[in-house]
């Protein structure tokens, strides 16, 4: 009986074997190689940075535009030269007495080539014309601002706002004595005055190459030049002894006045991107500039009343300087 209860009985079988895990100090076991572990969503994870992020001033970044397109704004800042071309110029006299001087003595001033009125003792008769002389001003160089507007990719409208100084003088005028006989004799250049200009300018202008870091445009703009300081010329007393002016301290000229003056102006250059929103411009205009000055009022005797000269200075403005692009 027992030995058949023995064989009724199934073998009992082997002992599965143990695996033991390693452990961390945290107490949790470490991932298979090759196995990735599932997110926790109980842990906040921050969303990726911008391309931006902590990208400085003077850095070009993932997300830097190339070139100028709609909607940018551009404040530039630029050295300007400008070149006074004195294309013409002329001088009139403006008198009331048809040339009368004060006490017999005074000056008169007037181009060469004029009619020279016998009788009158040296003077010119009011209204005539200076064939020869002219106006001339001098060159200066200013800092300028400008901002931009961009409508579309290609068209662009700015705002100019300088100030120059300049210096006027007159060359080969002839001013005589009433009682002199070198009523004819010529000095090169007299010191009319200088005055400040305040140019305000407006342009149009049409960009090549939108979206590129090199981009050349041309341009067409108004100008109004205003004129809101002038001074009158000092000139050496050895000057205004030679012109019959005497007295000490005593000048030509008491008055300079120079009109308001409307001009237009074209314009051309290009715009380079250097890094960042930070642009390179160099630009060129041409203006075409009429301006009227008088000298003294209709009854100054020295004169022999007023002094009006009309210079076309047609100034050109050369200019480079940083822009950035907001």
């Amino acid at each position: 009986m027992a030995a058949t209860a023995a064989l009724a009985l199934p073998a009992m079988a082997a002992a599965a074997p143990v695996t033991t895990v390693a452990t961390t100090s945290t107490g949790v076991a470490p991932m298979p190689k090759g196995m990735q572990a599932a997110p926790d969503v109980n842990v906040n994870v921050a969303a990726p940075a911008d391309d931006d992020s902590g990208c400085g001033l003077w850095k070009t970044c993932k997300n830097t535009r190339i070139g100028f397109g709609a909607g940018d704004i551009v404040l530039g800042l630029s050295a300007i030269g400008v070149i006074t071309n004195n294309t013409s110029s002329g001088v009139t006299i403006n008198g009331v007495n048809g040339g009368a001087m004060l006490g017999g003595k005074g000056a008169a001033l007037n181009g060469k080539g004029t009619n020279y009125i016998p009788g009158t003792k040296g003077a010119y008769s009011n209204g005539t014309h200076g064939k020869h002389s002219s106006l001339t001003s001098t060159d200066n160089a200013m800092p300028e601002m400008t901002i931009r507007y961009f409508i579309t990719d290609n068209i662009s409208l700015e705002a100019i706002a300088s100030m120059v100084h300049l210096h006027y003088y007159a060359h080969n005028t002839a001013a005589s004595t009433l009682n002199a006989v070198t009523h004819n004799q010529q000095w090169n250049k007299l010191d009319v005055g200088h005055t400040w200009v305040l140019p305000p300018t407006l342009t149009a202008a049409w960009h090549f190459r939108p979206h590129k870091r090199f981009n050349p445009y041309v341009g067409v703009g108004f100008m109004l030049a205003f004129f809101p300081d002038n001074s009158p010329g000092k000139n050496d007393q050895a000057t205004l002894a030679k012109l019959g002016v005497g007295g000490h301290n005593r000048q030509l000229f008491q008055r300079l006045k120079i009109q308001t003056t409307p001009a237009v102006a074209f314009d051309f250059g290009f715009d380079y991107q250097v890094l960042g929103n930070w642009f390179w411009n160099f630009d060129v205009k041409q203006a075409l500039m009429h301006t009227s000055v008088f000298l003294n009022h209709k009854h100054a005797q020295l004169t022999n009343g007023q002094v009006h000269a009309h210079s076309s200075i047609n100034p050109t403005i050369l200019g480079t300087g940083i822009a950035y692009r907001f």
